[in-house]
């Protein structure tokens, strides 16, 4: 989480400052919001990834995704791994590895770099929009683009400036982006997770409509019967997050619920 990296180790109730002008603006002022009284923070590991306040001497659950992974405008314990954690009461403890702005891309790096040295109960992926991709900089950066936001359209002012410096990767991003890549580009990543995980269970969804709604054609290229079903996804009341963007609590159990319905369904 390399945006991050300056606040390691450290608990804190804002990541950035339009998020705390968002809650002094739109929540610090309203009691009906959950999160006018509620006691919050963002508990960082040394690698700027969500830690739980939950014993890792058991065995574990890797979670990865992007944002809505790692919870960015949540407490700790309304993000989807640890309410995941809660279902199993605890028995397994729950690994987050979501990054902030990741990809199909970011998450099988991360696959392929932590399960290296961890072996899992099971893994668990929500994948994010198949547009987003990752590029490596000239100057070894590692660019997450995601459609949405390179284009400027972005209230984080150091995100912006991210994106202006490295103008040039982008343009060749843009000319990469059609749904026939982007679509193989994710079963290209998601073929290359499974053979990381040497068997390991994996159940998976994805916050992408392209690719939730159309199963049946994802079912020709990758095995889809541990796929979480995702396509009544905006059906669920939401009222987002603290910052006003993410997904709120009420999604994050949601998804944790299909998780672990789909992990015990098949007998994991």
């Amino acid at each position: 989480n390399h945006e991050l990296l300056y606040l390691k180790n450290q608990t804190k109730k804002f990541l950035f400052e339009y998020e705390e002008d968002y809650f002094n603006k739109h929540i610090a002022t309203d009691p009906t919001n959950r999160y006018f009284a509620k006691d919050f923070s963002y508990s960082l590991n040394n690698n700027a990834f969500r830690k739980y306040n939950i014993s890792e001497t058991r065995d574990k659950l890797l979670c990865y995704g992007c944002s809505n992974t790692f919870g960015f405008g949540l407490a700790d314990d309304e993000t989807w791994p640890y309410i995941l954690s809660f279902k199993f009461n605890f028995e397994y403890s729950p690994l987050n590895f979501g990054l902030i702005g990741g990809s199909a891309d970011t998450i099988s790096r991360l696959v392929y770099q932590t399960t290296s040295t961890i072996k899992p109960k099971a893994v668990f992926i929500l994948f994010p929009g198949m547009y987003r991709k990752e590029y490596i900089a000239d100057d070894n950066r590692i660019l997450n683009f995601n459609v949405a936001t390179a284009n400027g359209k972005t209230h984080n002012t150091d995100r912006k400036t991210y994106y202006d410096s490295c103008k040039e990767q982008y343009a060749g991003y843009l000319q990469l982006v059609n749904p026939n890549e982007s679509f193989f580009n994710f079963i290209k990543n998601f073929k290359f997770i499974e053979t990381m995980l040497h068997g390991t269970p994996l159940i998976w969804g994805t916050t992408c409509k392209m690719l939730s709604q159309n199963s049946e054609i994802l079912s020709k290229y990758i095995n889809t019967s541990n796929m979480i079903d995702t396509s009544k996804f905006n059906d669920i009341p939401n009222n987002y997050a603290r910052d006003g963007e993410h997904y709120s609590y009420n999604y994050n159990e949601w998804i944790a619920d299909k998780f672990y319905e789909t992990f015990k369904k098949n007998n994991i």
